[in-house]
């Protein structure tokens, strides 16, 4: 029988902000933070780590055992394949992925997703648009993502979500709503990328107290919107890279 799991994707190797997964932010590794949100996801039996095959990455393996975290060794330029191989080992039924820089992942919107994946009997879903950046990212049916990396022809997978937009043909789509508007601020900018990212998530963690979710950094942030000017402008630069990184290329086959 196989299992829910949390797959954080992390590796050292970053153009932007050298190393950022080991950057110390208020006492902490910043994927400490991610990890300790992942395995706060009560549908989610196993949380493995995904990182590259660069050897700098066995400094990621020793701090997922210090939480008793398993990891897998990915492929440094193609996130599917990673996935697919932590899959197969651990016989995973569907998982949410968490990204190693998104250091305020919501356990709560990940358990909502696992929750509607299952009910609505999904292959992917994605966050809403009014989620703040880095609260959540995917929910994946295993079989799905296999059936989907059968079809890629390009080791550049790191935009997941568009390869399942192209073939809609084949899997069904959902999207994660708003539970609630405790959820809702659009473009707040919690995913760790750039100094002026440490610097907002330096100074939202002084201000907060200890298991504090994304729904305390909202308000927190709405009551001193200033906050969100720290980061905001690199929204632009952001999406503009991540349009860089999608590489459509499927296999000429025949599809039933």
């Amino acid at each position: 029988m196989g299992c829910n799991a949390v797959i954080v994707m992390a590796r050292l190797h970053s153009s932007r902000l050298p190393r950022k997964a080991i950057i110390e932010i208020c006492g902490k590794r910043a994927i400490e933070y991610v990890f300790e949100r992942a395995k706060a996801v009560k549908n989610a039996d196993k949380v493995i780590l995904i990182t590259s095959n660069l050897g700098e990455d066995v400094i990621l393996h020793n701090l997922a055992k210090n939480y008793n975290i398993d990891f897998v060794i990915g492929d440094s330029n193609n996130k599917m394949q990673g996935m697919v191989a932590a899959v197969h080992k651990y016989k995973i039924d569907a998982f949410c992925t968490a990204d190693g820089d998104d250091l305020f992942c919501s356990s709560e919107l990940m358990d909502l997703a696992f929750e509607k994946l299952n009910n609505e009997q999904l292959d992917f879903i994605e966050g809403c648009k009014d989620f703040p950046i880095g609260a959540f990212t995917y929910c994946i049916n295993a079989s799905a993502l296999s059936k989907l990396y059968d079809l890629v022809d390009t080791e550049f997978t790191q935009m997941m979500f568009e390869f399942f937009k192209a073939r809609r043909d084949l899997f069904k789509l959902g999207v994660l709503e708003l539970p609630n508007d405790d959820y809702k601020f659009p473009d707040l900018r919690c995913t760790l990328d750039y100094f002026d990212d440490m610097r907002f998530f330096i100074k939202i963690i002084e201000q907060m107290k200890n298991n504090f979710t994304i729904k305390d950094v909202v308000s927190l942030v709405r009551e001193y919107p200033e906050l969100k000017l720290i980061n905001d402008y690199l929204n632009i630069e952001w999406r503009a890279n991540q349009i860089k990184q999608t590489n459509l290329i499927f296999k000429d086959v025949q599809h039933e």
